[in-house]
Protein backbone atom coordinates (compact mmCIF):
# COMPACT_ATOMS: atom_id res chain seq x y z
CA UNK A 1 0.00 0.00 0.00
CA UNK A 2 1.07 3.76 0.22
CA UNK A 3 2.30 4.03 3.55
CA UNK A 4 4.42 0.79 2.67
CA UNK A 5 6.08 2.29 -0.65
CA UNK A 6 6.52 5.96 1.31
CA UNK A 7 8.22 4.40 4.28
CA UNK A 8 10.98 1.93 1.81
CA UNK A 9 11.23 5.16 0.14
CA UNK A 10 11.87 7.43 3.85
CA UNK A 11 14.39 4.67 4.56
CA UNK A 12 16.71 4.52 1.34
CA UNK A 13 16.27 8.46 1.68
CA UNK A 14 18.18 8.11 5.14
CA UNK A 15 20.73 5.23 4.44
CA UNK A 16 21.64 7.17 1.43
CA UNK A 17 22.37 10.49 3.52
CA UNK A 18 23.67 8.64 6.20
CA UNK A 19 26.23 7.20 3.71
CA UNK A 20 27.19 10.07 2.49
CA UNK A 21 27.80 11.56 5.52
CA UNK A 22 30.32 9.15 6.20
CA UNK A 23 32.20 8.82 3.15
CA UNK A 24 32.49 12.75 3.29
CA UNK A 25 33.72 11.63 7.08
CA UNK A 26 36.66 8.86 5.61
CA UNK A 27 37.45 11.00 2.47
CA UNK A 28 38.03 14.20 4.43
CA UNK A 29 39.24 12.27 7.53
CA UNK A 30 42.78 14.00 8.11
CA UNK A 31 44.44 11.53 10.17
CA UNK A 32 47.65 13.40 10.51
CA UNK A 33 45.99 16.50 11.83
CA UNK A 34 44.54 16.18 15.19
CA UNK A 35 42.85 19.41 15.35
CA UNK A 36 40.93 18.56 11.78
CA UNK A 37 40.29 15.14 13.08
CA UNK A 38 38.44 16.30 16.02
CA UNK A 39 36.39 18.79 14.06
CA UNK A 40 35.47 16.14 12.24
CA UNK A 41 33.95 13.93 14.35
CA UNK A 42 32.19 17.05 16.01
CA UNK A 43 30.34 18.13 12.71
CA UNK A 44 29.35 14.20 12.64
CA UNK A 45 28.42 13.40 15.84
CA UNK A 46 26.73 16.39 16.03
CA UNK A 47 24.52 15.68 12.93
CA UNK A 48 23.62 12.45 14.44
CA UNK A 49 22.80 13.97 17.60
CA UNK A 50 20.04 16.31 16.04
CA UNK A 51 18.87 14.06 13.78
CA UNK A 52 17.49 11.95 16.96
CA UNK A 53 14.47 15.06 16.92
CA UNK A 54 14.13 13.92 12.99
CA UNK A 55 14.22 9.94 12.85
CA UNK A 56 13.48 9.22 16.51
CA UNK A 57 9.83 8.39 15.49
CA UNK A 58 11.15 5.75 13.25
CA UNK A 59 13.85 3.70 14.73
CA UNK A 60 15.10 1.97 11.92
CA UNK A 61 15.11 5.19 10.52
CA UNK A 62 17.64 6.53 12.65
CA UNK A 63 19.51 3.35 12.85
CA UNK A 64 20.40 3.41 9.72
CA UNK A 65 21.35 6.98 9.55
CA UNK A 66 23.42 6.67 12.82
CA UNK A 67 24.95 3.41 11.78
CA UNK A 68 25.67 4.75 8.15
CA UNK A 69 27.56 8.01 9.10
CA UNK A 70 28.88 7.39 12.62
CA UNK A 71 29.97 3.45 12.64
CA UNK A 72 32.75 4.06 9.63
CA UNK A 73 34.35 6.82 11.49
CA UNK A 74 34.22 5.14 14.96
CA UNK A 75 35.40 1.91 13.32
CA UNK A 76 38.32 3.25 10.80
CA UNK A 77 39.48 5.78 14.46
CA UNK A 78 39.49 2.63 16.32
CA UNK A 79 41.74 0.43 14.50
CA UNK A 80 44.26 3.01 13.99
CA UNK A 81 47.63 2.60 15.82
CA UNK A 82 47.63 5.65 17.74
CA UNK A 83 46.51 5.72 21.28
CA UNK A 84 44.72 8.78 20.47
CA UNK A 85 43.22 7.89 17.40
CA UNK A 86 41.65 4.95 18.95
CA UNK A 87 40.16 6.70 22.02
CA UNK A 88 38.52 9.29 19.49
CA UNK A 89 37.00 6.04 17.63
CA UNK A 90 35.94 4.55 21.30
CA UNK A 91 34.37 7.72 21.96
CA UNK A 92 32.52 7.83 18.39
CA UNK A 93 31.45 4.47 18.92
CA UNK A 94 30.42 4.95 23.00
CA UNK A 95 28.52 7.99 21.49
CA UNK A 96 26.50 5.96 18.84
CA UNK A 97 25.61 3.33 21.96
CA UNK A 98 24.18 6.53 23.73
CA UNK A 99 22.76 8.41 21.22
CA UNK A 100 20.87 4.63 19.91
CA UNK A 101 19.85 4.11 23.80
CA UNK A 102 18.22 7.78 24.15
CA UNK A 103 16.45 7.39 20.79
CA UNK A 104 14.93 4.12 21.86
CA UNK A 105 13.41 6.14 24.91
CA UNK A 106 12.65 9.41 23.14
CA UNK A 107 10.56 6.42 20.10
CA UNK A 108 8.99 5.36 22.90
CA UNK A 109 8.11 8.26 24.74
CA UNK A 110 6.59 9.83 21.03
CA UNK A 111 4.69 6.98 20.64
CA UNK A 112 3.00 6.91 24.11
CA UNK A 113 2.19 10.60 23.55
CA UNK A 114 0.47 9.82 19.83
CA UNK A 115 -1.33 6.86 21.24
CA UNK A 116 -2.72 9.49 24.46
CA UNK A 117 -3.60 12.13 21.23
CA UNK A 118 -5.66 9.56 19.53
CA UNK A 119 -7.05 8.37 22.71
CA UNK A 120 -7.74 11.68 23.30
CA UNK A 121 -9.57 12.15 19.89
CA UNK A 122 -11.49 8.74 20.95
CA UNK A 123 -12.71 9.81 23.82
CA UNK A 124 -13.77 13.57 22.43
CA UNK A 125 -15.68 11.57 19.69
CA UNK A 126 -17.47 9.72 22.65
CA UNK A 127 -18.19 12.94 24.55
CA UNK A 128 -19.79 14.30 21.85
CA UNK A 129 -22.11 11.08 20.99
CA UNK A 130 -23.14 11.27 24.83
CA UNK A 131 -23.78 15.14 24.50
CA UNK A 132 -25.85 14.41 21.20
CA UNK A 133 -27.93 10.90 23.09
CA UNK A 134 -28.53 13.20 25.96
CA UNK A 135 -29.32 16.79 24.03
CA UNK A 136 -31.80 14.37 22.30
CA UNK A 137 -33.28 12.86 25.41
CA UNK A 138 -33.64 16.54 26.92
CA UNK A 139 -35.86 17.62 24.08
CA UNK A 140 -37.83 14.28 24.32
CA UNK A 141 -37.97 14.71 27.89
CA UNK A 142 -39.81 18.14 27.31
CA UNK A 143 -42.36 17.14 24.96
CA UNK A 144 -43.61 14.66 26.97
CA UNK A 145 -43.49 17.19 29.87
CA UNK A 146 -45.38 19.54 27.76
CA UNK A 147 -47.72 17.04 26.75
CA UNK A 148 -47.82 15.66 30.32
CA UNK A 149 -48.86 19.51 30.80
CA UNK A 150 -51.38 19.75 28.21
CA UNK A 151 -53.31 16.40 29.00
CA UNK A 152 -53.22 17.25 32.80
CA UNK A 153 -54.92 20.82 31.74
CA UNK A 154 -57.20 18.73 29.79
CA UNK A 155 -58.64 16.63 32.25
CA UNK A 156 -59.03 19.50 34.39
CA UNK A 157 -60.98 21.11 32.39
CA UNK A 158 -62.93 17.83 31.49
CA UNK A 159 -63.53 17.67 35.56
CA UNK A 160 -64.46 21.17 35.95
CA UNK A 161 -66.85 21.10 33.35
CA UNK A 162 -68.23 17.56 34.73
CA UNK A 163 -68.54 18.70 37.87
CA UNK A 164 -70.54 21.92 36.46
CA UNK A 165 -72.86 18.89 34.89
CA UNK A 166 -73.60 17.49 37.52
CA UNK A 167 -74.34 20.27 39.95
CA UNK A 168 -76.95 21.27 37.32
CA UNK A 169 -78.02 17.82 37.11
CA UNK A 170 -78.53 17.23 40.41
CA UNK A 171 -80.26 20.58 40.76
CA UNK A 172 -82.65 19.66 37.64
CA UNK A 173 -83.04 16.00 39.79
CA UNK A 174 -85.09 18.46 42.69
CA UNK A 175 -86.25 21.22 41.30
CA UNK A 176 -89.62 22.04 38.82
CA UNK A 177 -88.66 23.21 35.49
CA UNK A 178 -91.78 25.55 35.30
CA UNK A 179 -92.18 26.87 38.37
CA UNK A 180 -88.53 26.71 39.59
CA UNK A 181 -89.23 25.53 43.23
CA UNK A 182 -88.44 22.41 44.65
CA UNK A 183 -90.07 19.32 43.72
CA UNK A 184 -91.39 16.12 45.02
CA UNK A 185 -87.80 14.18 45.15
CA UNK A 186 -86.46 17.48 46.58
CA UNK A 187 -89.67 17.93 48.82
CA UNK A 188 -88.63 14.29 50.07
CA UNK A 189 -85.32 14.35 50.26
CA UNK A 190 -85.59 17.48 52.44
CA UNK A 191 -88.34 15.84 54.92
CA UNK A 192 -85.63 12.62 54.95
CA UNK A 193 -83.16 15.11 56.52
CA UNK A 194 -85.18 17.47 58.72
CA UNK A 195 -87.39 14.26 59.95
CA UNK A 196 -82.89 12.67 60.65
CA UNK A 197 -82.58 16.13 62.30
CA UNK A 198 -85.07 16.51 64.67
CA UNK A 199 -84.83 12.36 65.88
CA UNK A 200 -80.94 13.56 66.43
CA UNK A 201 -82.14 16.99 68.35
CA UNK A 202 -85.10 15.24 69.89
CA UNK A 203 -87.37 18.84 68.51
CA UNK A 204 -91.01 18.09 67.04
CA UNK A 205 -91.16 18.79 63.17
CA UNK A 206 -94.15 20.34 61.20
CA UNK A 207 -95.47 20.20 57.80
CA UNK A 208 -97.47 22.84 56.51
CA UNK A 209 -99.60 22.52 53.57
CA UNK A 210 -100.63 25.48 50.57
CA UNK A 211 -102.09 26.38 47.66
CA UNK A 212 -100.04 29.18 46.32
CA UNK A 213 -102.36 31.78 44.63
CA UNK A 214 -105.00 28.89 43.12
CA UNK A 215 -102.02 27.34 41.47
CA UNK A 216 -103.70 24.04 40.47
CA UNK A 217 -106.93 26.27 38.99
Amino acid sequence: DNYTVWNTRFLIGTALSGLLWGIFALLTLPIEVRGYTALTMLVITGLAGGSIGTYAISRPAYLIYASTSLLPLGIILVIQEESTLRTFGVLVLVYYAFLSVSMFRINKMLKQVVNLQFDNVELLRQLEKEKELIAGMNQKLELDIENHIDTEKELIDAKIKAEGLADDLSRLTVQDALTGIANRRGFDAFLSNAWARAIRNQSPISVMLCDVDFFKN
